[in-house]
């Protein structure tokens, strides 16, 4: 009896040895299999929510702007079916595009929805913008290298406004600058042209049409001292009327003073003026 007793209790600690050894072998096969784990699906699923979640904040930012201000923004559609003489790249980086949009934002609540609502008058559809990453002309090299930031066209009953948004040029200083160009062309339909605004000009002076990128002229703000001897902003101010109002348009925008200049106050205040009669 005492033999058999032995036995059993030989047989248990061989069991329990068993246990412990069988135990350690499954812990080192996870550790393991742990270390070896194909984690490509688990990326590729974070990927997938990382992108559905900025689509997400992308639609919400459109469609705020579309609900509040009545402009649709296209950040997708590089408008291919324009036909301009422009080629144009889709912006690829997400977190571009929601960064843009949000920088929009000061320029949606310093115009307010009231002067957006005129650009469907007359028949129209409205304000485009398009975002881009690029704006480059097809048909010729610009000879003073200059960088295109934003184009403005009047097409299909639409007005259209494209803005580079990696450019050195702030976006909103962009899009107050090309809105003025759409304004003009809504004053049109009230036959406005601004016809007294080449007597605020110095005596015989004529528009370039070119834009100078590495040349000071003596009546822009940085070439000269002399507050009263200066007309325009700068060089593209000077390249023609259009220009030299979207330049002044942009600046009262922005909230910079430029009544020190007795000659842009001039400019400014008949922008103003004109402006409050139709907007």
């Amino acid at each position: 009896m005492k033999k058999s007793n032995e036995l059993v209790l030989l047989f248990s600690l061989i069991f329990i040895a068993l246990l412990l050894i069988s135990s350690d072998l499954l812990t080192i096969n996870t550790e393991i299999n742990s270390e070896n784990v194909d984690t490509t699906y688990l990326d590729m699923a974070s990927v997938s929510r990382s992108i559905n979640e900025d689509t997400n904040i992308i639609s919400d930012q459109l469609n705020y702007y579309k609900e509040n201000y009545n402009v649709n923004i296209n950040v997708y559609d590089i408008a291919e079916n324009l036909n301009i003489s422009y080629q144009l790249e889709t912006i690829k980086n997400s977190n571009v595009i929601i960064s843009s949009l949000n920088q929009l934002g000061t320029y949606f609540s310093t115009l307010g929805s009231d002067l957006f609502n005129n650009f469907y008058k007359y028949n129209m559809q409205g304000l485009e913008i398009y975002l881009v990453s690029e704006i480059k002309n097809k048909d010729k090299a610009d000879s003073n290298n200059a960088d295109i930031v934003g184009l403005f066209f009047k097409k299909s009953n639409k007005y259209m406004i494209i803005i580079k948004v990696n450019s050195n040029e702030n976006i909103v200083n962009i899009a107050f600058h090309e809105t003025m160009h759409a304004i003009e062309e809504y004053l049109k339909m009230h036959n406005e042209f601004f016809v007294e605004w080449d007597s605020l000009n110095p005596k015989d002076f004529s528009y370039s049409q070119t834009f100078y990128t590495n040349q000071i002229f003596s009546d822009t703000i940085d070439g000269n001292k002399y507050y009263s001897e200066v007309y325009f902003i700068d060089n593209y101010a000077r390249s023609s009327a259009m220009e030299d109002r979207a330049r002044i348009f942009e600046y009262l925008c922005l909230g910079i003073n430029l009544y020190k200049y007795p000659n842009l106050a001039a400019k400014a205040t008949y922008l103003q003026q004109t402006l409050q009669k139709y907007i």
